[in-house]
């Protein structure tokens, strides 16, 4: 199959610009499967799943009942830059 396919090339830093079935033609995506379930998954990726099993006893988590729970933001800057950044500050 033949597909005419009309781009742009600018230099430009930026999002590509290009959708699904232009980059599945093109060959720049593919299709490795459908997973359907938790065994499906397990089955494709049997290098990561193949020390999966039990810890054992169930476990228990006792939390202080005085707590209030937090939410922490994201850091707006990469702890590794943090100290570039400084440096350019100054």
């Amino acid at each position: 199959m033949f597909y005419p396919q009309e781009f742009e090339v600018v230099k430009n830093k930026g999002p590509m610009i290009i959708g699904y079935k232009t980059a599945k033609i093109l060959g720049l995506l593919k299709d490795v499967g459908q997973i359907k379930s938790h065994k499906d998954l397990q089955d494709y990726y049997k290098d990561v799943f193949k020390i999966l099993g039990c810890i054992g006893e169930p476990q228990h988590l006792t939390l202080k009942p005085d707590v209030e729970p937090v939410i922490h933001l994201p850091c707006k800057v990469h702890i590794a830059l943090r100290s570039k950044i400084k440096e350019l500050r100054k």
